[in-house]
């Protein structure tokens, strides 16, 4: 069985964890992490750094690709 382990311990959140930590839904995610600085690919995945997605929110979380 898998080990659950906090958000605040990984260092890269997938999709769905990005969505419950932001509160935010899939479309939105997979938008801000198109081109998002903090956006880490490994293959075809796609996941949040966490350190640098809490950085980008201090600056004020401002992204190009957002309308």
């Amino acid at each position: 069985m898998a080990k659950v382990t906090d958000i605040s311990e990984k260092a890269l959140m997938s999709i769905s964890e990005v969505m419950a930590y932001l509160s935010i839904g899939r479309n939105m995610t997979l938008r801000l992490l198109q081109d998002a600085p903090f956006t880490v690919r490994i293959g075809r995945r796609v996941f949040a750094h966490r350190e640098g997605l809490d950085a980008w929110l201090r600056q004020g979380g401002n992204c190009r690709n957002q309308k």
